[in-house]
């Protein structure tokens, strides 16, 4: 029998080459130097600044998520006006700690930026709740099919962006002081068609 792969959710992922480690080095003692607070999902630290990417040190990377989030809507086929970065934040994360499974609430597109080496980011697959029935799985590694989550493991200067739906966890960490900037994504302007046409400003 063929098996046919319907309607994949993309996560899409890159090093951010053209920012130096020099820059990286300014951006680490910057969040540094910010306070913090538990958010609610786990034991790492989130900042209270909830518009980092806004502050002007930021404006270099922000161009460059804002680019290739256009570029991660394009290749789907979505099309929309603009989109703006609704919040973004610093999170550190210290040896062993962690972060519970979350989505991304009010917020249509997420990402998160890397500023070194990292644990994995684990992304479970969305459709597993839609099932009526609480189904064992028997796992194996060569048959896709059978996986309720795959890893991606961060380096430095990567980004990925994800739908904002798509549930995900932070691995335990392995360092001490692990920094990362997430940020949400919206849609602006014009959205939709007649009868359904949405306006955000």
């Amino acid at each position: 029998m063929n098996y046919l792969e319907l309607f994949p959710t993309i996560l899409g992922e890159t090093i951010i080459s053209d920012i130096s480690l020099n820059e990286v080095e300014r951006y680490k003692i910057y969040l540094n130097n910010l306070e913090y607070e538990d958010n609610g999902t786990g034991n790492y630290r989130g900042t209270f600044n909830q518009q980092v990417l806004d502050e002007p040190i930021f404006s270099k990377l922000k161009a460059k998520i804002l680019k290739y989030a256009k570029e991660y809507l394009k290749t789907q086929g979505i099309i929309l006006e603009d989109i703006r970065i609704v919040n973004s934040w610093g999170t550190k994360t210290n040896i062993d700690e962690r972060s519970l499974k979350h989505m991304h609430v009010n917020s249509y597109i997420s990402g998160v930026y890397y500023l070194e080496e990292s644990s994995n980011i684990n992304f479970y697959n969305p459709l597993e709740n839609k099932w009526m029935f609480n189904i064992i799985k028997e796992f194996k590694e060569d048959n896709s099919y059978t996986h309720t989550y795959k890893f991606y493991t961060p380096t430095t200067n990567s980004l990925v962006i994800f739908p904002s739906y798509l549930p995900h966890e932070i691995e335990t960490s392995k360092k001490d002081s692990r920094k990362s900037i997430s940020f949400n994504i919206i849609p602006i302007g014009s959205i939709g068609k007649n009868t359904a046409i949405l306006e955000i400003k």
